[in-house]
């Protein structure tokens, strides 16, 4: 398993998109098409996802962190939840964990 920061994207509220921010040594492990499952705090079970794309060039460096995380490069990665998620209440920033399904 494999944790990451997902970030929610605005688009359909019922079954979202999410952004995650995923290390270069991952990425060869994500496929677009690849199911995955996230778990957000607030949720408090699994919600079933699929890799809907890959970014091809990392992102940015972070800024004000030390100079050994900036080395750490990394790619957007966006999943689309899979199953409708009534009133969520995930906002850009929520912290969670992708598990990808082999």
């Amino acid at each position: 398993p494999c944790s990451h920061e997902p970030h929610p994207l605005p688009r359909d509220l019922e079954r979202p998109e999410v952004r995650l921010e995923v290390e270069e040594a991952f990425i060869p492990q994500v496929k677009v098409g690849q199911p995955v499952s996230l778990r957000f705090g607030p949720l408090n079970r699994d919600i079933p996802g699929r890799v809907n794309e890959i970014s091809p060039v990392p992102l940015p460096p972070e800024v004000g962190v030390s100079e050994q995380r900036r080395r750490i490069r990394k790619y957007a990665v966006t999943v689309e939840m899979l199953e409708a998620v009534p009133n969520i209440s995930l906002v850009m920033g929520v912290r969670g964990k992708v598990f990808v399904n082999q």
